[in-house]
């Protein structure tokens, strides 16, 4: 999971209750990068968007929102990857 400025560091942290900004390479480990990107997603920390405000599957390119503003550029091949996570998980 990378985040980006201090401030989330510290923000992030606090949250989780782990000392995030003191040592960020936590980030990278992935008992911490999972809660990391869940709970930011769901609470729209982020951005400001999140996945309650998206209908998935049908919405996948738009959520692209809810991590990075850079739909148009990256949308279509964020959902790309969703949908074949998702045919994975239903298989």
């Amino acid at each position: 999971m990378q985040i980006t400025w201090y401030d989330n560091y510290v923000r992030m942290g606090k949250l989780l209750g782990i000392p995030l900004a003191r040592k960020p390479d936590l980030a990278l480990e992935w008992d911490v990068a999972l809660p990391l990107l869940y709970t930011g997603m769901r609470k729209g920390l982020y951005t400001g968007k999140a996945l309650k405000d998206y209908r998935l599957p049908e919405q996948f390119r738009e959520a692209r929102a809810i991590i990075n503003g850079d739909v148009r550029k990256n949308g279509r091949m964020i959902a790309g990857y969703a949908d074949c996570y998702l045919k994975a998980l239903n298989a």
